[in-house]
This record gives C-alpha cells, structure tokens and sequence, in this order.
C-alpha cells in the first residue's frame, strides 16, 4: 500500500467451501499410498490406538480477495470430528511450497508420481519449516469444539501478492505422540457450518 494512500475496513470475508470446491486431505503414515481427499474429516497427530502419524493438507481459494488488499488479520477455523488423544499438544501450520493435489496426495507423493521431499510433506523442499499459526489443544476437548488458529497475517499477504505461491496449508503437531485429533473437512454435508473456515479482516485503499 503507498504512503499515505486513504484506507477503509471492509466486511470480513468468510471462505469455508464445501464439495466440489474445497481442497483438504491428511496422510497417514501406516497407509503411505493411500489418498485421503474424499473423507469428511482431516487429522493430525499420532493415535493413542496404534502407531500411526497423520499430518493434514489444506488450501484455500483466495481469488475473493481484491487484489489492493491489506490483509489486517487471518483466521482458521477447524471443528473437532473425533478426538483419539491421551494429551495435550501444540499444533502448528505450516505453508505449503508442494502444489499438492487434494484427490492424490498421500504420505510418500504430493501428486501422483510426485515423491515428497521427505515423506509426510515435512521436508524443507515441502512446506516451511517456521509455522505461521498454531495452538494448544486439550486432550479432552468434545466432539464439534472450534479450534481456532490465527495466521500471520503478512504470510496471507503474500498469497494475495503472489510473493510465495499459494499451495496451502500444513497441519502437524509438535510432538507425534498420543495427540491425534480429526476434524470436520470440506467434504462434511451435514452441517456445512463445521467445515474448515478461513476468515481473513482487510483494508483496500480508496482510490486502488
């Protein structure tokens, strides 16, 4: 934005896309080449049932968004599906730099016959190795719990400007042990009020 140039607050834009338009998926570390885009929910962590990590894949459409758009702030909603964890961690999202394909990702490929960097997408070629939005969650917390991340809002900026390519989003947890949790995905139709929600409060210029 220029110095000096007026700016305005805008209503908050809401992106929470459902079938067809949403691009979700998780990887599972004992199934490394099974796709999981088509599922109603999306996970991270390691079950506390078996020796499992899963890591979760999502990206949202930002073309909503006006190109003059000063992003103030950036938040992601995720709603707790089902809970399979014996403690509390932190978990943390990561930019994406793999131009992952929802409907073919999986542990050990991106796309198909697109080897990750490293398997389940961690790798510095993969995705960031800084977060740029995480939180703690309870071991306990219920079925249909809103889990909010909010997002540094200059890493959204960047998406906008195409400064770094809009691939999406990382779910991991810090510390793969006895944490996993699963929530809603854009593929949930019961109530499309749970899927994940990326809300992003912009400015645009008077005169852009």
């Amino acid at each position: 934005m220029r110095a000096g140039t007026r700016t305005f607050l805008q209503p908050p834009l809401t992106l929470q896309p459902g079938p067809g338009a949403a691009l979700d998926a998780y990887l599972v570390s004992s199934t490394p080449d099974t796709n999981f885009g088509p599922n109603t929910s999306v996970g991270a962590g390691e079950a506390n049932l078996a020796v499992s990590t899963v890591r979760g894949l999502l990206k949202f459409d930002l073309s909503a968004l006006p190109a003059s758009a000063e992003i103030l702030s950036a938040v992601l909603s995720l709603f707790l599906f089902t809970n399979v964890a014996a403690n509390a961690r932190t978990f943390r999202i990561f930019r994406a730099k793999r131009a992952w394909v929802a409907s073919q990702a999986t542990w050990n490929e991106w796309s198909a016959g697109q080897a990750w960097q490293t398997a389940g997408g961690f790798g510095a070629n993969d995705c960031e190795q800084t977060d740029i939005g995480s939180r703690s969650i309870p071991a306990a917390d219920a079925v249909d719990t809103e889990h909010a991340f909010t997002l540094t809002a200059a890493a959204v900026q960047a998406w906008l400007s195409g400064a770094f390519a809009n691939n999406g989003l990382l779910l991991k947890a810090d510390t793969e042990t006895d944490e996993q949790h699963f929530w809603y995905s854009g593929d949930y139709v019961t109530v499309p009020a749970l899927r994940p929600k990326l809300v992003i409060t912009y400015m645009l210029p008077l005169n852009p």
